[in-house]
């Protein structure tokens, strides 16, 4: 429970009173890199982004039945909670029995979301921020969000849809054919905004990133050379677990080059025809294959093993690191593992 208060907070060090009003000017108009008292930046941002403050029935209140009262669908107020905790709870169904947690957070503040502090402050708007503890649960609310309809789907009328997608069929059609068809009308549009218009219209693109990214394969696996020339070049292309490994033999005016690991040699350095070069900005790098960090996994070994490939500094082979050409040896892996945390 520390990692969860460290992590996400949903406790208000500042409660506003009645006579609170939105500063002048708005946090929202400061870069987190301009500030000086950040606790205070911290504490006006909250207050002022970070508040559930108004129900209405144009935005979250809703009635489940026309026999009870409106309710707010993200749950505010919120009851006040003393001390994190995790809550268990036995469901059983008609042949199945399973375990729901729900994780309720330490809470001063009814209308305040969970949030985490670092994020905001960067981000400097409304941030929703939960830890998940029950798979089950995030599955189902992916898959809501997945399966919402749009706006202009939900007005249309449903009898309507079914009916011209019924009149296009063959009599020896099946009638999956047409609830298919009438899916495709429901489900295959979706309804774009204004803003997502404008930059169609204006070819501009619709997303950006100021981040570059890097792929590297951590199983060794390299690409095809499809830019030789001669007979004699290389089909494949040199891998980055080589280039790492071999990077002390580089002539190169860089120094400090041994005491990178992998994961800081590839975000910092490339290779320009031939000769190293220092990238004018880190890249963030991704890596595959994605092993599950899960003890009890049956590729918990292959887990480790690839966690010390990435961090831990090695030359020349990263069985030489391991100290053992046994790389299937769990217990070996583990050691090292262990010993390099």
């Amino acid at each position: 429970m520390v990692y969860v208060d460290w992590l996400v907070t949903t406790f208000n060090e500042e409660l506003p009173d009645e006579n609170w009003r939105i500063p002048d000017p708005h946090p929202s108009a400061f870069s987190a890199t301009t500030l000086d008292n950040r606790d205070n930046d911290y504490h006006r941002l909250v207050n002022t982004v970070e508040r559930h403050t108004r129900c209405s029935p144009a935005y979250c209140l809703k009635q489940k039945r026309v026999d009870l009262l409106a309710e707010c669908i993200f749950g505010f107020p919120k009851p006040l909670q003393e001390e994190t905790e995790l809550s268990l709870e036995l469901v059983v169904g008609k042949n199945t029995k399973s375990v729901e947690s729900e994780l309720h957070t330490k809470r001063n503040d009814q209308r305040l979301n969970s949030h985490n502090r670092v994020m905001l402050e960067n981000w400097r708007a409304n941030v929703d921020f939960q830890v998940i503890v029950d798979e089950k649960a995030c599955a189902r609310y992916m898959a809501k969000y997945a399966a919402k309809g749009e706006p202009r789907s939900k007005s249309e009328n449903k009898s309507e849809i079914l009916k011209l997608s019924v009149s296009s069929l063959q009599n020896d059609d099946q009638v999956s054919s047409a609830f298919k068809k009438a899916m495709i009308q429901v489900a295959g549009d979706r309804d774009m905004a204004a803003q997502e218009t404008a930059h169609m219209l204006l070819s501009l693109p619709l997303v950006g990133c100021t981040f570059s990214f890097v792929i590297i394969s951590l199983d060794n696996s390299r690409k095809v050379n499809i830019d030789a020339e001669n007979e004699s070049d290389e089909v494949l292309q040199t891998s980055a677990l080589q280039e790492y490994a071999e990077r002390t033999k580089l002539k190169s005016r860089y120094t400090g080059l041994s005491q990178l690991n992998l994961m800081q040699y590839v975000s910092q350095y490339t290779k320009v025809r031939g000769e190293l070069t220092k990238r004018a900005n880190p890249y963030i790098v991704r890596t595959f294959p994605k092993i599950s960090a899960n003890p009890a996994g049956p590729d918990f070994g292959k887990y480790c093993k690839y966690q010390l490939i990435k961090f831990k500094p090695w030359e020349g082979h990263y069985r030489q690191m391991l100290g053992t050409t046994r790389m299937k040896v769990i217990k070996c892996l583990l050691m090292h593992m262990n010993f390099f945390l």
